[in-house]
């Protein structure tokens, strides 16, 4: 059973939140005002019903969220080892520096961006 760091969503285990949050949606856009007065079920059976159905969340959304969250949980590694050597601050770190820096490490392609100290050491 994996950990989820508490006040970070992006992280709990395998993208639940991710999920969650796809369920939600889809929940408020069936849940009109129409809608409650058209089929009469309480909102725990029409969730319920949201939540079996076989469309409501494909598997492939599954594996973009987990992939997701594996993205982060990495980004959050190398920012910690970076703090631990010395080369990033805690005041280095914004959400628009996370953003950034989680594409680039998503693209794992980019040896020279991940691993510059690595590379230029002599």
């Amino acid at each position: 059973m994996a950990l989820s760091v508490k006040c970070h969503p992006e992280m709990a285990g395998a993208g639940i939140e991710y999920a969650w949050g796809k369920i939600k949606y889809n929940f408020r856009a069936q849940n009109s005002a129409e809608g409650k007065a058209k089929d009469g079920l309480a909102v725990e059976e029409r969730l319920r019903q949201l939540i079996q159905s076989p469309d409501c969340i494909p598997v492939q959304r599954i594996w973009k969220y987990e992939r997701r969250t594996r993205d982060y949980m990495r980004l959050y590694l190398e920012i910690n080892r970076k703090i631990l050597v010395g080369e990033m601050s805690l005041e280095d770190i914004s959400f628009k520096k996370l953003e950034t820096m989680r594409k680039v490490y998503t693209t794992h392609r980019n040896i020279a961006e991940i691993e510059r100290s690595f590379i230029q050491e002599d």
